[in-house]
């Protein structure tokens, strides 16, 4: 029912009126994760440009580091990644932590740092597992000044 179809992820047919939420979102999971992965070559292309211009960080620490402090962009992250950390008091500082469950562990930054980008404008791509240079597996553009 949207005017701005650009962007649109995809839909679910049928008549979901009074379709139980838990119900949808198994349904909209696949077309979403289809959708985020569509965005691989867009998201490389960007990242060789803003890369080239230094407006590129890569790893876990210095993309959770940039999305607070700078502009984010785009976020690009390898589907398989997730990463359970303590941080510091300075709100910057990831500690990786052997056990998600522990009380004073996130079970998950990267969860975070999607919302982080996202609240802040940016965009997310999915990227497939081993497609980033090195083990960053995590990417941060910078929006150009």
């Amino acid at each position: 029912m949207s005017r701005n179809v650009g962007r649109l992820a995809g839909t679910i047919p049928g008549n979901h009126l009074f379709t139980p939420a838990a119900e949808l979102q198994a349904r909209l999971r696949p077309v979403l994760e289809r959708y985020l992965l569509s965005r691989q070559v867009e998201a490389l292309e960007l990242l060789g440009e803003r890369s080239q211009r230094g407006r590129a960080v890569y790893g876990i620490q210095r993309a959770w580091t940039a999305a607070r402090w700078e502009r984010p962009e785009m976020l690009a992250v390898e589907q398989g990644y997730f990463y359970p950390a303590r941080l510091e008091e300075d709100g910057d500082t990831l500690v990786p932590a052997d056990d998600p469950h522990a009380p004073d562990v996130c079970d998950d930054v990267v969860d975070e740092l999607i919302e982080a980008v996202i609240s802040r404008g940016g965009w997310i791509a999915l990227l497939a597992d081993g497609t980033l240079p090195r083990e960053d597996r995590v990417a941060l553009t910078l929006r150009t000044r």
